[in-house]
């Protein structure tokens, strides 16, 4: 039965390497195709190509908050059902431990935390590149204030899916506290 149980463990622990290198490669992707965007712009001179790059980064931040999401689902349900009865195997448990006591990418001591920011910040640096590049030149007025700043809302939009990214241990947390609550029924 132990075997099973750790045979278990590890095509979990290997579905979380996974989605850790899943992440890894749509950021690189995230990257470096934000970087092309940004040299055709500023070679180009055309202001809206600066905000290209968020046509990449919502997407694709959108799945990698999905990936997080999942590795806390297998990691809660690691902790409720498996590392009980895996003698000295534990590092689930220990990790989640760590992270309510020491804090971690979403504790109360960190309310917005920027544990993985790459895209936030390429947000950022690509909407400022836009400002900056259509307001250039131009006569301010209602219109083009308009213009400049209505963008500011994709910023918002991967604000927000920063945090859902950054919350993975609030959703482990939350996810032990299901996977116990199943456990407890099904028993």
């Amino acid at each position: 039965m132990d075997d099973l149980i750790l045979k278990e463990y590890n095509i979990l622990r290997n579905e979380i390497d996974q989605q850790t290198s899943l992440h890894n490669t749509l950021t690189t992707f995230i990257i470096t195709c934000t970087v092309a965007v940004i040299t055709i712009a500023a070679s180009e001179q055309i202001p809206i190509l600066y905000l290209f790059p968020f046509c990449i980064i919502i997407p694709m931040n959108m799945r990698i908050a999905f990936y997080r999401k999942a590795m806390a689902k297998i990691s809660g349900y690691m902790i409720v059902f498996l590392e009980p009865k895996l003698d000295g195997i534990n590092w689930e448990t220990r990790n989640l431990y760590f992270q309510k006591k020491y804090g971690g990418a979403s504790t109360k001591k960190h309310k917005f935390n920027l544990w993985y920011s790459e895209s936030l910040t390429i947000s950022v640096v690509c909407y400022l590149l836009y400002v900056f590049s259509y307001l250039s030149g131009k006569v301010i007025n209602f219109l083009t204030i308009l213009y400049a700043f209505a963008p500011a809302f994709l910023l918002v939009w991967v604000c927000v899916i920063t945090h859902r990214i950054n919350r993975v241990d609030k959703d482990r947390e939350e996810m032990v506290r299901i996977w116990e609550k199943i456990k407890n029924e099904i028993s």
